[in-house]
């Protein structure tokens, strides 16, 4: 048990640290701005509640 539990938070040190590096990146903008940056520019988007990337 112990070296899943040390392999696990290797895992999260390995991928983990790259992947919050990202999601502070200035460049970062989540998929909830999607529906305003689409009536922004004025493209018609059709999908199912409107979740799509």
């Amino acid at each position: 048990m112990f070296l899943l539990t040390a392999l696990f938070f290797a895992s999260l040190y390995i991928f983990g640290l790259p992947l919050s590096k990202a999601f502070l990146s200035d460049d970062f903008t989540s998929i909830a701005t999607l529906k305003e940056e689409n009536d922004f520019r004025g493209i018609k988007l059709y999908a199912l509640n409107y979740v799509a990337p």
